[in-house]
Protein backbone atom coordinates (compact mmCIF):
# COMPACT_ATOMS: atom_id res chain seq x y z
CA UNK A 1 0.00 0.00 0.00
CA UNK A 2 2.97 2.34 0.70
CA UNK A 3 4.19 1.44 -2.79
CA UNK A 4 0.88 2.61 -4.28
CA UNK A 5 0.75 5.82 -2.21
CA UNK A 6 4.35 7.09 -1.80
CA UNK A 7 6.76 5.27 -4.12
CA UNK A 8 4.60 5.15 -7.24
CA UNK A 9 1.37 7.03 -6.55
CA UNK A 10 -1.27 5.03 -8.37
CA UNK A 11 -4.82 4.04 -7.49
CA UNK A 12 -4.34 0.77 -9.37
CA UNK A 13 -1.28 -0.21 -7.32
CA UNK A 14 -2.92 0.89 -4.07
CA UNK A 15 -6.00 -1.27 -4.68
CA UNK A 16 -3.82 -4.16 -5.87
CA UNK A 17 -1.87 -4.21 -2.58
CA UNK A 18 -5.14 -3.91 -0.67
CA UNK A 19 -6.45 -6.99 -2.51
CA UNK A 20 -3.24 -8.86 -1.64
CA UNK A 21 -3.87 -8.20 2.06
CA UNK A 22 -7.48 -9.35 1.76
CA UNK A 23 -6.30 -12.47 -0.08
CA UNK A 24 -4.06 -13.37 2.87
CA UNK A 25 -7.02 -13.02 5.26
CA UNK A 26 -9.29 -15.11 2.99
CA UNK A 27 -6.63 -17.80 2.70
CA UNK A 28 -6.16 -18.07 6.48
CA UNK A 29 -9.93 -18.39 6.98
CA UNK A 30 -10.23 -21.00 4.21
CA UNK A 31 -7.40 -23.16 5.57
CA UNK A 32 -8.90 -22.98 9.08
CA UNK A 33 -12.31 -24.01 7.72
CA UNK A 34 -10.85 -26.96 5.82
CA UNK A 35 -8.94 -28.18 8.89
CA UNK A 36 -12.03 -27.91 11.10
CA UNK A 37 -14.24 -29.81 8.67
CA UNK A 38 -11.64 -32.53 8.16
CA UNK A 39 -11.08 -32.86 11.90
CA UNK A 40 -14.77 -33.52 12.54
CA UNK A 41 -15.32 -35.46 9.30
CA UNK A 42 -17.99 -33.00 8.18
CA UNK A 43 -19.12 -32.82 4.53
CA UNK A 44 -18.07 -29.81 2.46
CA UNK A 45 -21.54 -29.17 1.02
CA UNK A 46 -21.94 -25.73 2.58
CA UNK A 47 -22.15 -22.30 0.98
CA UNK A 48 -18.60 -21.41 2.05
CA UNK A 49 -17.01 -24.14 -0.10
CA UNK A 50 -19.56 -24.23 -2.94
CA UNK A 51 -20.14 -20.47 -3.30
CA UNK A 52 -17.40 -18.65 -1.38
CA UNK A 53 -14.30 -20.35 -2.77
CA UNK A 54 -15.32 -20.10 -6.47
CA UNK A 55 -16.32 -16.45 -6.00
CA UNK A 56 -12.91 -15.54 -4.53
CA UNK A 57 -11.14 -17.38 -7.35
CA UNK A 58 -13.18 -15.65 -10.05
CA UNK A 59 -12.76 -12.23 -8.43
CA UNK A 60 -8.95 -12.46 -8.36
CA UNK A 61 -8.95 -13.96 -11.86
CA UNK A 62 -10.77 -10.93 -13.23
CA UNK A 63 -8.65 -8.50 -11.18
CA UNK A 64 -5.50 -10.05 -12.64
CA UNK A 65 -6.39 -8.66 -16.06
CA UNK A 66 -6.53 -5.10 -14.65
CA UNK A 67 -3.83 -5.09 -11.97
CA UNK A 68 -0.54 -3.30 -12.69
CA UNK A 69 1.21 -4.83 -9.69
CA UNK A 70 2.58 -7.90 -11.45
CA UNK A 71 4.04 -7.33 -14.91
CA UNK A 72 5.57 -10.81 -15.08
CA UNK A 73 3.98 -13.21 -17.59
CA UNK A 74 4.91 -16.75 -18.55
CA UNK A 75 5.13 -18.06 -22.14
CA UNK A 76 5.18 -14.55 -23.63
CA UNK A 77 8.00 -15.46 -26.05
CA UNK A 78 6.09 -18.36 -27.60
CA UNK A 79 4.09 -17.23 -30.60
CA UNK A 80 0.35 -18.03 -30.70
CA UNK A 81 0.49 -19.37 -27.14
CA UNK A 82 -1.63 -17.79 -24.38
CA UNK A 83 0.39 -16.17 -21.61
CA UNK A 84 -0.04 -16.80 -17.89
CA UNK A 85 -0.13 -13.93 -15.41
CA UNK A 86 1.87 -14.34 -12.21
CA UNK A 87 -0.93 -12.55 -10.30
CA UNK A 88 -3.54 -15.05 -11.49
CA UNK A 89 -1.21 -18.00 -10.96
CA UNK A 90 -0.58 -17.06 -7.31
CA UNK A 91 -3.84 -15.51 -6.13
CA UNK A 92 -6.53 -17.09 -8.30
CA UNK A 93 -5.52 -20.55 -9.55
CA UNK A 94 -5.48 -22.27 -6.10
CA UNK A 95 -9.06 -21.12 -5.43
CA UNK A 96 -10.17 -22.05 -8.95
CA UNK A 97 -8.77 -25.58 -8.61
CA UNK A 98 -10.41 -26.08 -5.22
CA UNK A 99 -13.71 -24.73 -6.58
CA UNK A 100 -13.62 -27.27 -9.42
CA UNK A 101 -13.00 -30.04 -6.89
CA UNK A 102 -15.83 -28.82 -4.62
CA UNK A 103 -18.35 -28.64 -7.46
CA UNK A 104 -17.29 -32.05 -8.78
CA UNK A 105 -17.77 -33.66 -5.34
CA UNK A 106 -21.06 -31.81 -4.98
CA UNK A 107 -22.34 -33.32 -8.25
CA UNK A 108 -20.99 -36.81 -7.63
CA UNK A 109 -21.50 -37.36 -3.90
CA UNK A 110 -23.92 -34.95 -2.23
CA UNK A 111 -27.69 -34.82 -2.52
CA UNK A 112 -28.21 -31.36 -1.01
CA UNK A 113 -26.23 -28.14 -0.58
CA UNK A 114 -26.76 -26.00 2.51
CA UNK A 115 -27.00 -22.40 1.32
CA UNK A 116 -27.87 -20.69 4.60
CA UNK A 117 -27.95 -22.56 7.91
CA UNK A 118 -30.53 -25.36 7.42
CA UNK A 119 -31.89 -24.12 4.08
CA UNK A 120 -30.81 -26.56 1.40
CA UNK A 121 -31.11 -27.07 -2.35
CA UNK A 122 -30.72 -30.06 -4.64
CA UNK A 123 -26.94 -30.45 -5.07
CA UNK A 124 -26.85 -31.51 -8.71
CA UNK A 125 -29.35 -28.93 -9.97
CA UNK A 126 -27.71 -26.15 -7.98
CA UNK A 127 -24.25 -27.11 -9.29
CA UNK A 128 -25.54 -27.17 -12.87
CA UNK A 129 -27.10 -23.71 -12.51
CA UNK A 130 -23.99 -22.28 -10.84
CA UNK A 131 -21.63 -23.76 -13.45
CA UNK A 132 -23.69 -22.32 -16.30
CA UNK A 133 -23.68 -18.94 -14.56
CA UNK A 134 -19.86 -19.04 -14.19
CA UNK A 135 -19.44 -20.05 -17.84
CA UNK A 136 -21.64 -17.17 -19.03
CA UNK A 137 -19.76 -14.68 -16.81
CA UNK A 138 -16.43 -15.87 -18.23
CA UNK A 139 -17.66 -15.48 -21.82
CA UNK A 140 -18.88 -11.95 -21.07
CA UNK A 141 -15.53 -11.13 -19.42
CA UNK A 142 -13.61 -12.37 -22.48
CA UNK A 143 -15.67 -10.03 -24.67
CA UNK A 144 -14.95 -7.14 -22.27
CA UNK A 145 -11.17 -7.58 -22.25
CA UNK A 146 -10.95 -8.15 -26.01
CA UNK A 147 -12.90 -4.95 -26.66
CA UNK A 148 -10.73 -3.17 -24.02
CA UNK A 149 -13.69 -1.82 -22.12
CA UNK A 150 -13.04 0.12 -18.91
CA UNK A 151 -14.09 -1.46 -15.61
CA UNK A 152 -14.49 1.12 -12.81
CA UNK A 153 -12.00 3.62 -14.35
CA UNK A 154 -9.45 0.88 -15.17
CA UNK A 155 -8.54 -0.47 -18.60
CA UNK A 156 -7.40 -4.10 -18.94
CA UNK A 157 -3.66 -4.70 -18.89
CA UNK A 158 -4.07 -8.08 -20.62
CA UNK A 159 -6.21 -7.72 -23.75
CA UNK A 160 -6.62 -11.41 -24.65
CA UNK A 161 -7.66 -14.53 -22.71
CA UNK A 162 -4.86 -16.16 -20.77
CA UNK A 163 -4.13 -19.87 -20.56
CA UNK A 164 -5.68 -20.19 -17.10
CA UNK A 165 -9.00 -18.67 -18.24
CA UNK A 166 -9.15 -20.95 -21.29
CA UNK A 167 -8.44 -24.09 -19.25
CA UNK A 168 -10.89 -23.05 -16.54
CA UNK A 169 -13.68 -22.62 -19.11
CA UNK A 170 -12.90 -26.03 -20.59
CA UNK A 171 -13.17 -27.73 -17.18
CA UNK A 172 -16.36 -25.79 -16.41
CA UNK A 173 -17.90 -27.03 -19.67
CA UNK A 174 -16.90 -30.62 -18.85
CA UNK A 175 -18.54 -30.34 -15.42
CA UNK A 176 -21.72 -28.93 -17.01
CA UNK A 177 -21.97 -31.97 -19.29
CA UNK A 178 -21.18 -34.30 -16.39
CA UNK A 179 -23.88 -32.75 -14.18
CA UNK A 180 -26.50 -33.05 -16.97
CA UNK A 181 -25.62 -36.74 -17.39
CA UNK A 182 -25.87 -37.35 -13.63
CA UNK A 183 -29.27 -35.62 -13.41
CA UNK A 184 -30.64 -37.65 -16.33
CA UNK A 185 -29.27 -40.93 -14.99
CA UNK A 186 -30.81 -40.23 -11.59
CA UNK A 187 -34.19 -39.47 -13.19
CA UNK A 188 -33.98 -42.66 -15.26
CA UNK A 189 -33.12 -44.76 -12.21
CA UNK A 190 -35.98 -43.19 -10.28
CA UNK A 191 -38.45 -43.90 -13.11
CA UNK A 192 -37.26 -47.52 -13.36
CA UNK A 193 -37.81 -47.92 -9.64
CA UNK A 194 -41.35 -46.56 -9.93
CA UNK A 195 -42.10 -48.89 -12.86
CA UNK A 196 -40.81 -51.89 -10.89
CA UNK A 197 -42.96 -50.95 -7.89
CA UNK A 198 -46.03 -50.56 -10.12
CA UNK A 199 -45.44 -53.94 -11.77
CA UNK A 200 -45.10 -55.59 -8.37
CA UNK A 201 -48.41 -54.06 -7.27
CA UNK A 202 -50.17 -55.26 -10.44
CA UNK A 203 -48.75 -58.77 -10.09
CA UNK A 204 -49.81 -58.96 -6.46
CA UNK A 205 -53.35 -57.91 -7.44
CA UNK A 206 -53.48 -60.49 -10.24
CA UNK A 207 -52.19 -63.30 -8.03
CA UNK A 208 -54.71 -62.77 -5.22
CA UNK A 209 -57.65 -65.24 -5.63
CA UNK A 210 -61.08 -63.69 -5.99
CA UNK A 211 -63.63 -65.16 -3.60
CA UNK A 212 -67.11 -65.50 -5.09
CA UNK A 213 -69.89 -65.90 -2.61
CA UNK A 214 -72.36 -68.51 -3.84
CA UNK A 215 -75.79 -68.39 -2.30
CA UNK A 216 -77.72 -71.64 -2.62
CA UNK A 217 -81.46 -71.97 -2.75
CA UNK A 218 -81.50 -73.78 0.59
CA UNK A 219 -79.77 -70.88 2.33
CA UNK A 220 -82.21 -68.44 0.76
CA UNK A 221 -85.22 -70.48 1.87
CA UNK A 222 -83.86 -70.81 5.40
CA UNK A 223 -83.35 -67.04 5.56
CA UNK A 224 -86.93 -66.48 4.32
CA UNK A 225 -88.32 -68.84 6.97
CA UNK A 226 -86.41 -67.09 9.70
CA UNK A 227 -87.74 -63.73 8.50
CA UNK A 228 -91.35 -65.03 8.57
CA UNK A 229 -90.92 -66.39 12.08
CA UNK A 230 -89.46 -63.11 13.23
CA UNK A 231 -92.45 -61.20 11.82
CA UNK A 232 -94.97 -63.47 13.56
CA UNK A 233 -93.36 -63.39 16.98
CA UNK A 234 -92.23 -59.90 17.85
CA UNK A 235 -90.00 -59.87 20.90
CA UNK A 236 -90.66 -57.26 23.49
CA UNK A 237 -87.08 -56.08 23.70
CA UNK A 238 -84.37 -56.49 21.12
CA UNK A 239 -81.07 -57.60 22.55
CA UNK A 240 -78.41 -55.01 21.91
CA UNK A 241 -75.30 -56.31 20.22
CA UNK A 242 -72.34 -56.37 22.50
CA UNK A 243 -69.40 -54.48 21.10
CA UNK A 244 -65.99 -55.38 22.26
CA UNK A 245 -64.50 -52.42 23.99
CA UNK A 246 -61.01 -51.58 22.92
CA UNK A 247 -58.61 -50.99 25.74
CA UNK A 248 -58.09 -47.38 26.69
CA UNK A 249 -54.35 -47.60 26.14
CA UNK A 250 -54.84 -47.90 22.35
CA UNK A 251 -57.28 -45.03 21.95
CA UNK A 252 -55.82 -41.54 21.75
CA UNK A 253 -57.62 -38.32 22.38
CA UNK A 254 -57.33 -35.34 20.04
CA UNK A 255 -54.83 -33.67 22.33
CA UNK A 256 -52.68 -36.81 22.48
CA UNK A 257 -52.83 -37.24 18.69
CA UNK A 258 -51.80 -33.62 18.21
CA UNK A 259 -48.93 -34.05 20.65
CA UNK A 260 -47.78 -37.24 18.88
CA UNK A 261 -47.97 -35.51 15.49
CA UNK A 262 -45.85 -32.61 16.75
CA UNK A 263 -43.34 -35.05 18.21
CA UNK A 264 -42.98 -36.89 14.89
CA UNK A 265 -42.69 -33.64 12.94
CA UNK A 266 -39.95 -32.44 15.28
CA UNK A 267 -37.87 -35.48 14.28
CA UNK A 268 -37.80 -34.56 10.58
CA UNK A 269 -34.24 -33.94 9.34
CA UNK A 270 -33.80 -30.28 8.45
CA UNK A 271 -33.59 -30.36 4.68
CA UNK A 272 -35.84 -29.18 1.88
CA UNK A 273 -36.27 -32.55 0.15
CA UNK A 274 -36.11 -35.78 2.13
CA UNK A 275 -34.43 -38.95 0.91
CA UNK A 276 -33.86 -42.29 2.57
CA UNK A 277 -30.20 -41.30 3.13
CA UNK A 278 -31.33 -38.54 5.51
CA UNK A 279 -32.44 -41.20 8.01
CA UNK A 280 -29.17 -43.16 7.99
CA UNK A 281 -26.77 -43.01 10.92
CA UNK A 282 -24.26 -40.18 10.40
CA UNK A 283 -21.43 -42.43 11.61
CA UNK A 284 -22.02 -45.92 10.18
CA UNK A 285 -24.27 -44.74 7.29
CA UNK A 286 -26.74 -47.59 7.87
CA UNK A 287 -30.50 -47.31 8.22
CA UNK A 288 -31.90 -48.08 11.71
CA UNK A 289 -33.63 -51.47 11.64
CA UNK A 290 -35.95 -53.17 14.09
CA UNK A 291 -35.45 -55.66 15.76
CA UNK A 292 -31.85 -55.82 14.51
CA UNK A 293 -30.83 -52.60 16.31
CA UNK A 294 -33.08 -53.15 19.32
CA UNK A 295 -31.45 -51.82 22.48
CA UNK A 296 -29.09 -49.39 20.74
CA UNK A 297 -31.32 -46.34 20.65
CA UNK A 298 -31.23 -43.31 18.36
CA UNK A 299 -29.95 -39.80 19.14
CA UNK A 300 -30.94 -36.78 17.01
CA UNK A 301 -28.77 -33.70 16.68
CA UNK A 302 -30.64 -30.75 18.27
CA UNK A 303 -29.60 -28.52 15.34
CA UNK A 304 -30.04 -30.58 12.15
CA UNK A 305 -32.14 -33.55 13.46
CA UNK A 306 -29.94 -36.10 11.69
CA UNK A 307 -29.83 -39.48 13.48
CA UNK A 308 -27.00 -41.47 15.03
CA UNK A 309 -26.84 -44.68 17.01
CA UNK A 310 -26.61 -43.84 20.70
CA UNK A 311 -23.43 -45.84 21.36
CA UNK A 312 -21.61 -44.29 18.39
CA UNK A 313 -22.83 -40.82 19.37
CA UNK A 314 -21.44 -41.19 22.91
CA UNK A 315 -18.06 -42.26 21.52
CA UNK A 316 -18.05 -39.21 19.25
CA UNK A 317 -18.93 -36.60 21.90
CA UNK A 318 -16.22 -37.96 24.17
CA UNK A 319 -13.69 -36.30 21.84
CA UNK A 320 -15.70 -33.63 20.06
CA UNK A 321 -18.15 -30.84 20.89
CA UNK A 322 -19.49 -30.47 17.33
CA UNK A 323 -22.08 -32.39 15.35
CA UNK A 324 -20.44 -34.57 12.70
CA UNK A 325 -23.20 -33.73 10.22
CA UNK A 326 -23.83 -29.97 10.46
CA UNK A 327 -20.75 -28.84 12.41
CA UNK A 328 -22.81 -27.00 15.05
CA UNK A 329 -21.70 -27.01 18.67
CA UNK A 330 -23.67 -29.40 20.89
CA UNK A 331 -24.82 -28.16 24.33
CA UNK A 332 -22.87 -29.61 27.25
CA UNK A 333 -26.07 -30.88 28.92
CA UNK A 334 -27.04 -32.68 25.71
CA UNK A 335 -23.59 -34.27 25.43
CA UNK A 336 -23.80 -35.55 29.02
CA UNK A 337 -27.39 -36.75 28.83
CA UNK A 338 -28.67 -37.01 25.23
CA UNK A 339 -32.30 -37.75 24.51
CA UNK A 340 -32.45 -41.36 23.30
CA UNK A 341 -35.29 -42.55 21.03
CA UNK A 342 -36.19 -46.22 20.70
CA UNK A 343 -35.33 -47.84 17.38
CA UNK A 344 -38.84 -49.27 17.09
CA UNK A 345 -40.44 -45.83 17.30
CA UNK A 346 -37.90 -44.23 14.94
CA UNK A 347 -38.50 -46.90 12.28
CA UNK A 348 -42.18 -45.95 12.41
CA UNK A 349 -41.18 -42.31 12.01
CA UNK A 350 -39.21 -43.25 8.88
CA UNK A 351 -42.22 -45.12 7.48
CA UNK A 352 -44.43 -42.11 8.17
CA UNK A 353 -42.18 -39.68 6.28
CA UNK A 354 -41.65 -42.14 3.41
CA UNK A 355 -45.41 -42.40 2.98
CA UNK A 356 -45.98 -38.66 3.41
CA UNK A 357 -43.21 -37.30 1.17
CA UNK A 358 -43.11 -40.32 -1.20
CA UNK A 359 -39.42 -41.17 -1.41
Amino acid sequence: MIHGILLEPSLNLFLSWLLVGLWVIFTIITIAKIRTYRQFNSPHNTSFFVLGVPTIGLFYLYCGYYSELSNFYLFTNIQYFPSVSAWILIFSVPYLLYSLYSLFICIKKFRVVYIYKDRSLDAKKFSLFYLIWIFICNIIFVVIIISRMEMVLFTPVIVYPGLELILYNIFIFILIVYSIVKIRSRAAAFSRELIAQRRAQIESIQNTPVRVQRTTSSSRSSKARQQKRSTKTKPKSKPKPKHKQTPKSHTLSKAEKKKLFQKVQSMRPKTSKLTIDDFKCIFCFSLPQYPKDQGKGIVLCPHCNYPAHADEFKEWVANSKLCSRCGSELPSSFRRNPRIISVKFYTRVIQYFRKKEKF
